[in-house]
């Protein structure tokens, strides 16, 4: 079988698929060096982006502000955190990343600082502040302080951090945390001013005034469809009125990270986003249920989605490819029973090997007699792809016939004139 690929992959790059990487839950030591180790297997996954959370100096509250070990509160932007390793470390990951083909993004936190941030005893300018003149926190994170983009020497700063990184070290972009706090005008008007070279933004927030400036944004509210779904709340058609509610929010072209885990979602048992997308009588179920039950069965049918659906980027966090759904600190160890790496591995190696999948069309296959089965095509030119998930617990049968032989990218077996389906099952199938 000879698949129709992009031939010119490099251009496609900041498009392949991301793996959110925590040190301390991918190693043992949680180091620069031991990542490295991973990164054939990662490649041979098809991953294409590795991300890391953020790999700052952090903490170093005052007395009276609460103490925080938070990746997420910055304690100062030109300098790695030692329990990572040193910048030769970093240095040499960066390059090892890249010798295998990767890229890598780093996450940003350009919304607030840790309390103990010089900035805020030499530039206090830089924060917002209440009525009597006290510098504030984002509520609720109190552990850090809050950072103020009228102050447009701000912007100035940040920028040259970014480039720092960008120039310094030679990564290929940046997550950036709560994007929604900054301003949009900051971020239009430092975008173009980064690099000279094509540079990823990773939004941490939703909604169409991202979709112009940043390469990607979150994609929240198909995780609430999937819970719905298993649960058997809702049927198929539940992903159709969600994609119905992207396409008449986004007015320009736009990309969303689709994604099942994130180091949020791991730790809280539910991601706050999500909230806004199910009725307050579900709160219980989010903050209570634990993620592999909200998932279940149908956890792999909800990520052949996220990589398949239409303007998708699919990521994975760290583990997830070992059957891990939490983020305690332990080294991924692979490979070893009920590890998704085989499911992962032909998933992203037909992400990657057909553009259709990023920037063709997106046909529905209504199959009204089975409200559980979800099917489309995906087209762009001689490029035809066809994904069938059966989101039910229950064994499925269609039938469509075809022109050309078809094989699935997961078992290889060819089409047959009725294809069973059983319950949560997902398939894939390519021109031979």
């Amino acid at each position: 079988m000879t698949p129709i690929i992009n031939v010119d992959k490099q251009m496609d790059m900041l498009r392949s698929p991301i793996y959110e990487c925590d040190l301390s839950v991918i190693s043992s030591k949680g180091t620069f060096r031991e990542l490295e180790s991973h990164l054939p297997r990662l490649k041979k996954m098809g991953i294409g982006i590795i991300w890391l959370m953020p790999i700052f100096a952090r903490g170093g509250n005052p007395v009276g502000k609460p103490r925080s070990d938070s990746p997420y509160c910055v304690r100062d932007y030109h300098k790695i955190d030692p329990r990572f390793g040193s910048e030769d470390d970093f240095e040499h990951l960066v390059q090892a990343i890249h010798k295998n083909g990767l890229k890598i993004i780093i996450d940003f936190v350009a919304n607030h600082t840790s309390w103990g941030h010089p900035w805020v005893q030499q530039r206090p300018e830089f924060y917002c502040k209440d009525s009597n003149g006290n510098i504030i926190s984002p509520e609720p994170w109190y552990d850090v302080a809050k950072l103020d983009y009228s102050n447009k020497r701000l912007w100035q700063t940040m920028l040259d951090i970014h480039r720092y990184w960008l120039d310094e070290f030679g990564i290929d972009g940046f997550r950036e945390d709560v994007a929604g706090g900054p301003p949009m005008a900051f971020w239009k008007w430092m975008k173009p001013k980064l690099s000279s070279r094509r540079v990823m933004l990773l939004a941490e927030a939703q909604g169409n005034s991202f979709a112009s400036t940043f390469d990607a944004d979150y994609d929240w509210q198909t995780q609430a469809a999937y819970y719905k779904i298993y649960r058997g709340d809702w049927d198929a058609s539940a992903i159709d009125k969600y994609l119905e509610k992207e396409r008449t929010s986004y007015r320009k072209r736009y990309v969303r990270m689709r994604h099942l885990d994130n180091h949020d979602m791991a730790d809280m048992k539910y991601a706050w986003p999500n909230r806004e997308c199910l009725d307050p009588s579900e709160y219980p179920f989010l903050e209570t249920v634990p993620l592999s039950e909200k998932y279940g069965s149908g956890y792999r049918a909800f990520a052949v989605l996220n990589a398949t659906l239409p303007n998708s980027q699919p990521m994975i966090w760290n583990g997830e490819e070992a059957g891990i759904v939490d983020n305690t600190p332990r080294p991924v160890a692979l490979p070893g029973p009920g590890t998704h790496v085989s499911f992962y591995s032909k998933l992203f190696d037909a992400y990657n090997d057909h553009k259709a999948f990023r920037d063709g069309r997106f046909i529905r296959v209504e199959v009204p007699e089975k409200p559980a089965v979800y099917a489309f095509w995906r087209e762009l030119g001689q490029d035809k792809v066809l994904v069938i998930v059966n989101l039910s617990n229950r064994e499925q049968t269609v039938a469509f016939k075809f022109r050309t032989p078809m094989a699935d990218v997961f078992t290889g077996r060819m089409w047959a004139s009725t294809q069973r389906l059983s319950p949560w099952e997902y398939q894939i199938w390519v021109r031979k």
